[in-house]
């Protein structure tokens, strides 16, 4: 799952990168030297926390079903 989140991610980035460098070349957009950054975020809906994916997954998910049993 974690690789196939980063591998969709960087496709992801590359694409976007691809076609903004593209826009550029024609003069469509106005784009200096830049980087293209990809996060994916989770947001739970029963707490309103929100998390990066990559932390959910080391976290072992969301936690705040065990917040309400306490």
């Amino acid at each position: 799952t974690r690789d196939r989140i980063q591998s969709l991610r960087g496709r992801l980035g590359a694409v976007t990168d691809g076609q903004l460098e593209e826009l550029a070349a024609r003069d469509e957009i106005a784009l200096g030297d830049s980087r293209v950054l990809v996060q994916v975020h989770v947001y739970c809906e029963d707490c309103g926390r929100q998390f990066d994916v990559e932390e959910l997954l080391e976290r072992g998910g969301c936690d705040c079903e065990e917040d309400s049993i306490t």
